[in-house]
């Protein structure tokens, strides 16, 4: 497959679009983006180490080991102590705990705990539960006589007690921790009941109700609490290794991006419902019925595209979810946000020409005209995909094999170059004008964005964490891809 070069500066990008002295010198000035792309794969997948660090030969540590002398350790010599003894431990670490409950910057507090029960979580394999109650706290439970440890209302402890705002940057630091990227939250009103579910498959409804908490049973997918007036909500980003794909969309390595993004969704999923339930309030889990997506839009976390899916504007379409809880825990609301992206999938197309089960509206103006009832809502003026099209080739929900294809995901222009900054410019001009639409769409077929590799090209290029390739990393990926 060919191999894309170029040397374009930022200073001559901008030139050539006109906007070099429009207040844009600082960002046009800067060091070459575009480099030569054999150069950065030429290294193969071999570790990269700083200038400054050495390797020695196998088995010769820098610190001395006497392998002749060396020994396997016998676990049995590890320190028992008596009941007695683990129960005096445990009342030294109860004290410290009742001393610093509510006294900020001591790492003991109240969230200080509630992070831990979260970090703690049994998620990985576990599937998620509909909601998470108060959490046992650290090391309590070892040695103790009290069955299963204590939880801070056992211990007399009062609940944790912050402003909205307060709350927000609380919730968003630990999310971010565990992997997601933005996160936002919107209050649940007559309006925002509307994108929530009214039944599941088998017909029984989602219920909000002046009841303590949430629950399911035969007669109810879920009685969601009338307390609960906020959805958080958050980004689950994917990798781009489906770029490694076939244009028909049948290649089962854009599976491995999607099923990742899955996993670790639950995983971020059984984390936060931890937290919450551990500050002792309502962790509601995305089981109680909404619409991700929706819930993304009403939080800002993105804009809604011609893909019929929300568009983040650092990952683009590259989202496996814009996830969500319903909690009473009073958090500040994030607005909607307008950065031109649903002005620019308007006249782009590009995902819907790409699109080889057609399923993408190409011509026509966003209509709240639905053809596909089964699939598609009432309500909102859009490009209704039809996903009758689209599912034999990404896979039937709940799938495992079928398809794979994320082609649309993929080839949109705002999934590329994650946090490039030439491409922030290009955002930038997005956001505040239409004039360049057509043109950035044509750059973006012009320099190769979104083209397809090689499948066996992904094993020869060590990725970044989780499978993303952001620019510049110390992992051989390729900039800008």
């Amino acid at each position: 497959m060919g191999k894309f070069h170029s040397s374009v500066s930022r200073r001559d990008f901008m030139k050539g679009l006109g906007l070099a002295g429009a207040g844009l010198g600082v960002a046009a000035s800067a060091s070459p983006v575009f480099h030569d792309m054999d150069e950065v794969m030429s290294s193969g997948a071999s570790r990269k180490l700083p200038w400054y660090i050495n390797e020695r030969e196998a088995e010769n540590l820098t610190v001395e080991v006497d392998w002749d002398k060396k020994e396997r350790y016998d676990k049995r010599k590890f320190t028992v102590v008596s009941p007695a003894e683990a129960e005096r431990r445990v009342q030294i670490q109860l004290d410290n705990i009742k001393a610093k409950w509510t006294t900020p910057n001591t790492g003991m507090t109240a969230k200080d705990y509630a992070f831990f029960a979260g970090s703690a979580s049994d998620a990985i394999g576990a599937s998620v539960p509909l909601t998470k109650g108060d959490a046992t706290l650290m090391y309590t439970f070892g040695g103790t006589t009290q069955p299963g440890g204590y939880n801070y209302k056992q211990l007399g402890l009062p609940r944790w007690s912050g402003t909205p705002e307060e709350n927000l940057k609380m919730v968003t630091a630990v999310l971010r921790f565990w992997g997601a990227h933005d996160v936002g939250a919107h209050e649940i009103n007559e309006k925002t009941q509307k994108v929530f579910y009214s039944a599941d498959p088998a017909g029984r409804p989602y219920t909000f109700a002046d009841v303590d908490n949430a629950s399911s049973d035969s007669n109810h997918a879920c009685l969601i609490p009338n307390k609960a007036k906020t959805v958080l909500t958050w980004v689950v980003p994917m990798s781009r290794v489906g770029q490694y794909s076939a244009p028909d969309g049948f290649n089962i390595l854009n599976k491995v991006s999607m099923g990742i993004g899955y996993s670790m969704g639950d995983i971020i999923q059984n984390r936060i419902l931890s937290f919450l339930g551990a500050l002792g309030y309502l962790s509601i889990s995305r089981n109680c019925g909404g619409m991700n997506v929706a819930h993304g839009n009403l939080a800002g976390l993105g804009e809604h595209g011609r893909t019929d899916y929300l568009i983040n504007v650092d990952y683009g379409a590259n989202v496996r979810y814009t996830d969500f809880v319903v909690t009473d825990l009073p958090i500040a609301s994030t607005k909607p946000i307008d950065a031109g992206i649903w002005k620019f999938c308007q006249t782009c197309k590009k995902c819907a020409e790409m699109c080889p089960s057609g399923a993408i509206p190409i011509e026509g103006d966003p209509s709240y005209t639905i053809e596909h009832p089964e699939s598609n809502g009432f309500g909102l003026k859009s490009y209704h995909v039809n996903y009758d099209n689209c599912h034999p080739y990404r896979g039937n929900p709940g799938s495992v094999v079928n398809g794979g294809c994320g082609i649309c995901q993929n080839v949109c222009v705002f999934s590329k170059m994650e946090g490039g900054n030439i491409h922030e410019v290009i955002k930038a001009t997005v956001g505040t004008t239409a004039v360049f639409n057509s043109f950035f769409r044509q750059m973006d077929d012009f320099f190769g964005y979104g083209e397809f590799k090689e499948a066996d090209e992904f094993w020869d290029i060590m990725p970044n964490t989780h499978g993303t390739f952001l620019p510049w990393g110390r992992g051989n990926s390729i900039p800008g891809k």
